[in-house]
């Protein structure tokens, strides 16, 4: 069956439509991309641009067609138009959060919308100004977590710094308050408790903890690997949470927290 010129048929409209959705799939993947990246703006923008010539380059090629240079010099301006906006896109969500520069990119349907009339005397119905609607109250409405908005996050009792672990991909152990009982018909298989002990080792295993029931701060050592322990050292410094080791330049370092303050101690173990 002969196709009119200029008629649209149905396997061109799938064609289209799928196209078009992979391009905003790969679209709003931008900002995260964007903001995660250690380039300057203008690079990014650099790239991207250059990235996409030569890929319509390729298309050129492989379908065989060629621009004039006229139609290069016609649509010069819109590409001018165009690099100056990927450039002001990426530099929103450097300067701004992910969500904000989503919103305020959201509006561009609706200004396309509102010159497509004007500009191109096309014929704008109900339909196209809904699915505008719709596009822009579902980028505003998608909720985004403001981290420096907190003024700390804790997973537990451990406070973090950069992002939030991911329990689907990784198991930790974390310390925390919270008594955590595990038992099967009667029998316990697991009971934590606030005092868990802290390990390190230079060459020689070293083991602090807090004292069950009490605020003491205890020490002790083993140089054969853990098989035993020397005789049990009590600091006279007192703790109302476990301490915590660590090692710098072979050194053990003996960490905790005040019983009447916040205020974190940090002293070297020594023997």
């Amino acid at each position: 069956m002969a196709v009119l010129s200029g008629q649209v048929t149905g396997r061109q409209r799938a064609a289209g439509v799928s196209v078009d959705l992979v391009a905003a799939i790969m679209w709003g993947f931008t900002g995260i991309f964007v903001a995660y990246a250690q380039a300057a703006p203008l690079i990014l923008t650099f790239y991207r641009l250059w990235i996409s010539t030569l890929l319509m380059v390729g298309v050129l090629l492989v379908r065989r067609r060629r621009i004039a240079w006229k139609v290069l010099a016609r649509i010069a301006p819109s590409g001018v138009l165009l690099c100056t906006n990927l450039a002001c896109y990426v530099y929103a969500f450097k300067l701004t959060t992910i969500a904000d520069a989503s919103v305020i990119g959201a509006l561009q349907p609706a200004l396309v919308l509102v010159a497509a009339g004007f500009l191109f005397h096309e014929q704008v119905g109900t339909r196209e100004v809904l699915l505008t609607a719709v596009a822009i109250v579902g980028v505003a409405g998608t909720a985004r977590f403001d981290w420096n908005a907190l003024d700390a996050w804790y997973e537990e009792d451990e406070q973090i710094f950069v992002h939030p672990r991911n329990p689907y991909v990784r198991v930790d152990a974390l310390r925390s308050h919270r008594r955590v009982r595990a038992s099967l018909e009667g029998v316990t298989l697991a009971d934590t408790t606030t005092n868990a002990p802290a390990l390190a080792s230079n060459g020689t295993l070293y083991l602090a903890w807090k004292g069950d029931g009490n605020t003491d701060l205890n020490v002790e050592k083993s140089t054969d690997g853990g098989a035993s322990f020397s005789h049990k050292y009590t600091s006279a410094q007192t703790s109302n949470v476990a301490p915590a080791l660590c090692v710098l330049d072979g050194s053990i370092f003996l960490a905790w927290t005040g019983v009447s303050n916040d205020q974190l101690n940090v002293a070297r173990v020594s023997g």
